[in-house]
């Protein structure tokens, strides 16, 4: 009586039981090399696609975040270019506002005039990337005098209108 891997049914469970063993092992190498218990849909149907639609939103929001922190930036540029003029401003009208008898008009001519050039200087150094964000002109490579980014996945979006 010969003996074949055919007809020899412990061979065969065995053979059947190391093609099993090297199946789960391959999925538990896949699970722990890519962190993930459901890595196609034949792990789990639900689940990877559950899995697939929260991927796509986190990488929509990643950008939405992206978006937001540049528009924050873009602002807070302007803003404080802002503040030094509006501080400029007040300096001069608390000069100009308190007791000026006695006080020539060269002292007060001087006055505006170094008022005015820190105006200048907080205008022009108010630039993003390039862009002066409060000389309100367009050209030098500026065609738009607002800035929009997406707020939320579902694509609502925030502007802030310049004027010029």
């Amino acid at each position: 009586m010969s003996l074949s891997i055919n007809n020899n049914t412990a061979a065969m469970a065995a053979l059947q039981s190391l093609n099993q063993t090297t199946a789960d092992l391959t999925k538990t190498e896949n699970t722990v090399s890519t962190g993930k218990s459901v890595n196609t849909a034949s792990d789990n149907p639900a689940m990877y696609s559950i899995a697939q639609n929260m991927t796509a939103q986190i990488s929509t929001l990643s950008g939405v975040s992206t978006g937001l922190s540049f528009s924050a930036q873009v602002l807070n540029t302007a803003t404080t270019g802002l503040s030094s003029i509006s501080s400029a401003l007040q300096s001069l009208a608390t000069t100009i506002g308190t007791n000026t008898t006695g006080v020539d008009n060269s002292t007060l001519n001087d006055a505006i005039t170094k008022t005015l050039a820190s105006i200048d200087s907080a205008a022009t150094g108010a630039k993003f990337q390039g862009v002066n964000l409060l000389s309100g002109q367009t050209g030098n490579g500026t065609t738009y005098t607002s800035l929009s980014t997406a707020m939320d996945a579902q694509g609502s979006t925030f502007t802030q209108n310049g004027f010029n």
